[in-house]
This record gives C-alpha cells, structure tokens and sequence, in this order.
C-alpha cells in the first residue's frame, strides 16, 4: 500500500500552516525513508521556513531522536528556531550509533529552493541532451550509485552523480561541457540551499538531496506518472520531460 503523496501531504499540512502568523512553520521535520528528495523538498518549500529530511535507512530511533530535541524545547522554550534547528541535528549525535546505522540527516533552507530547482532543471535538460548520444554511460554511472547500500530503490544523490559526471573522461569532450557545467551548478545550488547535516561515517560526501530515476517496473511507471502532479514538473519542464 503506497503512503500519501507527497503533493497532498503539501495540502494538509497548508491547511494548517495558513494559520499561523508567518503562515508557515518554522521547521518542518520529515522522519521517514527518501524524504530528502529535490521533488520533495521542492513540494514542502512553502510549508516551513526550515525542512529536515532523511535520505535513506528508515531504521533508525525517531523516537529517541524526537524527545531528545522536545526536551530541549521544553526545557527552554525561549529558544530561536536557528537554535532549536541546531538542536534537532544535534539530537541525532546523541541517539544514532553511528558505529552501525546509515544515515544522513540534512537542515535545508527553503528560500534557497527555487534557484535549486532551476538549477536542477538545468541539469535535467542537458543530461536528457547528452542520453542522445550517452544514454548507456549516464545510467552505468546511475547504476554504480543506485548499488550502493546508501541508496533505496531509483534514488541517487543529487551530489555523488553530479560529481561523477564531471569526473568521467566520457564527458571530456567539449560537446558535453554544458553537461558538466550544469552538475557544477547543481551542486553549488545545493550547497547553498544546504544548512547542515550529520551522518554515519558511510553518508559523508553525500548532499542529503536525492532524485528519482524512473526504472521499468510497473510500480515505477506508476510512481512516474504521479511525479507530473508535482510542483516540480508543473514549474519546470525539463525535468517533467525527464521523469
């Protein structure tokens, strides 16, 4: 059974948001497995000042986590939000065992979204330019990311693949330079949007910020499908052309 989209999730959470004085939250933490995804960071940039999010590894002690930082709250509820945020990913230190779990928790900043996704978009119209002629190289490297522990199902890191586009001696060529120069954009986007995060030792050298890459299995057609309902491929064709 597939959970709420991510897009009505937007809807319920605005039926809230609306009343509060800035008419949005301060933060917003996402627990749970892929949040921390472009589309849906992109989707919720209007729900919260603030947005945590995880990557991947749903296994991890939210709980724990959750009363460390609401303790923190309650014992001192004169705290800022920056502080409180600072908080949050520091609770994760406290709780994780970074010795055995996997995990990247990523603080983002929402104002920083829309140049993120046009950079995004960027990326996404000229790596639907060089599939034309690259299609095999760009998914080898997609699939070396996606077989990595660190990754559940078709998601890759925003980051690591914008890197290793940039670092392929297949993409060299001057044909390919604005290929290269978009996954630059991309990631200094990202940095820029980036707050902070905290990790195992396995998610260093990871953004935190993921996409989606749609496979052929029925249930990834239907996943698919449903990500041209997003705000995402609404605002930004080259990336509805490319899911």
């Amino acid at each position: 059974v597939l959970g709420m989209p991510v897009n009505q999730l937007r809807e319920e959470i605005a039926s809230v948001s609306h009343l509060l004085p800035g008419g949005k939250f301060d933060i917003l933490a996402l627990y749970a497995r892929n949040m921390g995804t472009i589309e849906n960071v992109y989707e919720l940039r209007d729900a919260a000042e603030l947005v945590l999010t995880s990557t991947f590894n749903v296994e991890q002690p939210h709980h724990e986590i959750i009363a460390e930082w609401y303790r923190d709250l309650q014992s001192q509820p004169e705290l800022t939000r920056d502080e409180l945020a600072a908080y949050m990913l520091d609770a994760e230190r406290l709780a994780q065992d970074t010795s055995r779990s996997v995990f990247l928790t990523t603080l983002w900043n929402t104002a920083a979204m829309e140049p993120l996704a046009s950079a995004f978009n960027a990326f996404s119209a000229n790596w639907l330019a060089a599939s034309a002629t690259q299609a095999p190289a760009l998914l080898t490297l997609r699939d070396e990311l996606m077989q990595s522990e660190l990754h559940n199902g078709v998601n890759v890191d925003i980051m690591e693949y914008a890197n290793r586009i940039e670092a392929s001696p297949v993409f060299q060529d001057a044909q390919y330079v604005d290929l290269v120069s978009s996954a630059q954009g991309l990631v200094a986007a990202a940095q820029t949007a980036r707050i902070n995060a905290f990790g195992s030792e396995e998610g260093h050298g990871h953004m935190g910020l993921c996409f989606y890459f749609p496979t052929q299995t029925d249930l990834d057609t239907l996943v698919g499908d449903a990500y041209y309902g997003l705000s995402l491929s609404r605002d930004y064709s080259a990336w509805a052309n490319y899911v």
